[in-house]
């Protein structure tokens, strides 16, 4: 995507997106846990609530939980990447995340990182949640980076920056699709750890469903074309 689209940010996009995390993911699709592996393998049992004897860190990362320690975690740094493609399996989507998180101090597995990443297929029909606003759903592909910093006045702030793609069921002539329909880049958006506000909202770009038009054919590839310019989103084909 173009780094000269310009900025979208209307009211409807609330502060609490950025605040509460970056990319939220919000769906009732169902993450088969067997497919998650940890690196040590004993930060596992750390992953997201309850965690053990009372600690746990994630699994959805929120700028706020940089700010200092919670759950028994000092939080220096994350990196979360995804991708999507289609699945061998019929009607399927193949979604791959790894979640990479630094940590100050002494962490129980007694490394100061931990590597969490997932592999496997998500239903169609099930797991593919179309996100709302504010929301990106249920897969997404993209980055998002969120660092422990400080501003030039000192104060301890949380730099993020990524771009992410939330997707949507689509069907046409029998055929399954997943397409975009919600795509926001952001660089050096910054949260102050001093005033638990933003500090700095940075270069932010949110394209929402109702700025794509519907999916047509592009070049032999069904694509969503963005409105007003003549950038397109390509659709995934599933089997």
């Amino acid at each position: 995507m173009r780094k000269q689209l310009e900025l979208i940010l209307t009211a409807l996009l609330p502060v609490m997106v950025l605040v509460i995390g970056f990319f939220v993911v919000t769906s009732k699709a169902e993450i088969n846990r067997n497919r998650e592996t940890a690196d040590p393998e004993l930060a596992g049992d750390y992953y997201r609530y309850p965690g053990k004897d009372g600690k746990y860190f994630g699994a959805e990362v929120n700028s706020s939980l940089l700010c200092g320690t919670t759950t028994g975690f000092t939080i220096n740094a994350t990196s979360e990447s995804a991708t999507v493609s289609a699945s061998d399996i019929p009607a399927a989507v193949d979604w791959n995340r790894e979640q990479v998180w630094s940590f100050g101090g002494t962490t129980p597995w007694e490394t100061d990182s931990a590597t969490i990443t997932y592999a496997g297929p998500l239903s169609w029909k099930l797991d593919v949640v179309e996100g709302g606003d504010g929301t990106v759903g249920h897969p997404w592909s993209g980055y998002e980076y969120h660092d422990r910093a400080h501003a030039d006045n000192g104060d301890v702030i949380v730099v993020v920056s990524g771009i992410v793609t939330g997707w949507k069921k689509e069907e046409v002539e029998g055929t399954k699709y997943i397409c975009p329909n919600y795509i926001k880049t952001v660089q050096d958006y910054q949260y102050s750890c001093e005033t638990w506000r933003v500090h700095s909202w940075g270069d932010i770009v949110v394209i929402k469903d109702s700025d794509l038009n519907a999916p047509e054919d592009h070049n032999g590839v069904l694509s969503r074309k963005r409105k007003g310019t003549d950038d397109w989103y390509d659709c995934i084909e599933l089997k």
